[in-house]
């Protein structure tokens, strides 16, 4: 058993991983009708491994979130000194049958502004 103390600072620990998250939101020819979403949340968590160097940490998240491409930035002048937007996918992925169309935002979470740096250069060039 785990004590309290034990239990803060493995929160602590988990909190400060990088972390991405892939969230999407659903658009059905209904739900357009009615000027809404049909469906949004998270899609997937991915957690990356504090225990790799910097570098390694950046070509995973460069290589995981290149899965999602084409990809634009959610600020089209932004300061890459302070990166805090989010990628979004330029095409939706439609089920044909239903007509609904998704789409996904990657958020970056507990990056260094080197690597958010660096991530934004490797999946935008």
């Amino acid at each position: 058993m785990i004590s309290f103390r034990q239990a803060d600072l493995l929160q602590n620990i988990i909190d400060e991983v990088p972390t991405i998250t892939v969230y999407y939101e659903t658009v059905t020819p209904e739900s357009i009708e009615q000027g809404d979403i049909a469906d949004q949340g998270i899609e997937e968590e991915f957690v990356g491994d504090w225990s790799k160097s910097s570098d390694e940490i950046v070509q995973w998240a460069i290589e995981l979130i290149s899965s999602y491409k084409p990809l634009e930035y959610s600020d089209s002048h932004p300061n890459l000194e302070k990166l805090d937007g989010w990628f979004t996918t330029m095409d939706s992925k439609t089920d044909y049958r239903t007509g609904a169309d998704t789409r996904y935002t990657i958020h970056l979470k507990n990056f260094t502004p080197e690597q958010s740096k660096q991530i934004y250069q490797g999946l935008m060039q």
